[in-house]
């Protein structure tokens, strides 16, 4: 998924995976999702798990250990050697936003009754060849996407169409598409513009209306002209 989402804007490959470090700082359990999601780019780019400390310090979503500075310092360093992906918890997203790029506020603080972030988001800040990074003027424009949608029956899923759900969508994949086949599923970053504008007002490929209240449409992988 991220090897063909670099391909879609001529992006950098990613050299480097960080993660949210799976053990809290004050030695409780945390959160394992991010680390478990990168950890197959980082075995494939890294042949190691992804980076969970910066100077002994654990990566926690708020950045209480690692500051917002020294995370920042880490990233730029690692632009010499290629892209840098970071996986992050929704409720740290915020946090993580504002540390790449201070007093960035793009990416919104996570409400408990509105569901946002959305957990499927990508948010690209790109590398300004000195000693920060410019931040997204969409913070919704990328969005994961996958060969299956709700309104799906179990087990339909497309060769060709990736559905991207929107922040408020219910449910998970796994319980519509069922455990026998899940080995079915397959995941894109996709593009919800379709221009070039900082609005990016054009949607994905439209899906009927009784099924776009939970999506914001799919794309296609590869696309049709190709």
């Amino acid at each position: 998924m991220t090897t063909r989402f670099e391909n879609l804007k001529s992006y950098c490959p990613v050299a480097t995976v960080y993660s949210v470090n799976p053990v809290l700082p004050t030695g409780g359990g945390g959160t394992n999702n991010p680390f478990y999601t990168g950890r197959p780019l980082a075995n494939t780019v890294m042949n190691a798990d992804p980076i969970i400390t910066i100077g002994g310090m654990k990566l926690d979503e708020l950045l209480t250990q690692v500051t917002p500075q020294a995370l920042r310092t880490e990233l730029v360093n690692r632009m010499k050697s290629g892209s840098a992906a970071v996986f992050w918890t929704s409720d740290g997203l915020h946090d993580l936003g504002m540390a790449i790029v201070p007093g960035f506020e793009g990416i919104p603080i996570k409400n408990k009754n509105e569901g946002i972030p959305p957990r499927n988001a990508a948010y690209v800040f790109e590398y300004d060849g000195d000693s920060g990074f410019t931040p997204p003027t969409n913070s919704t424009q990328y969005v994961q996407c996958f060969n299956f949608a709700s309104f799906r029956a179990a087990g339909d899923v497309s060769s060709t169409k990736y559905f991207c759900g929107r922040a408020k969508q219910a449910g998970s994949i796994v319980d519509s598409i069922g455990d026998a086949h899940l080995y079915k599923l397959h995941g894109r970053i996709c593009d919800t513009c379709t221009s070039l504008s900082d609005t990016c007002p054009t949607p994905l490929l439209p899906l009927t209306e009784s099924q776009s209240v939970s999506y914001y449409g799919y794309c296609e992988s590869p696309p049709s002209s190709q």
